[in-house]
């Protein structure tokens, strides 16, 4: 039954379901809804690995969720922001159907 349905959702969906079982995505999108983090702050807050936080943000921005912007330190450095544009997900399954929402952030 599992794989009838994996095979009927669309690739879209099959993204937004991985996204919202993946417990890591959902921490760190807790922290970075409301204000932009760096990396390192964002690993700091959830006690995830820095090296686990990157890969997380890697399938965010893959999927179009993440803004990226950047700031330049005192020392000349990059340093890059973090923030959510994922605000809600909304998964409804009836008779065969499956309805996903996106609420998103400005």
């Amino acid at each position: 039954m599992k794989r009838l349905l994996k095979n009927n959702l669309d690739s879209e969906q099959q993204v937004i379901l991985k996204l919202l079982l993946d417990n890591r995505i959902r921490i760190l999108n807790e922290l970075m809804q409301n204000e932009p983090k760096t990396a390192i702050e964002l690993s700091r807050n959830s006690k995830i690995n820095l090296n686990a936080v990157y890969r997380v943000l890697h399938k965010l921005d893959d999927s179009n969720f993440l803004k990226i912007s950047f700031t330049i330190t005192p020392d000349g450095k990059k340093s890059y922001l973090y923030k959510s544009k994922l605000e809600s997900i909304n998964a409804r399954y009836h008779k065969g159907n499956l309805d996903i929402s996106l609420n998103l952030n400005s």
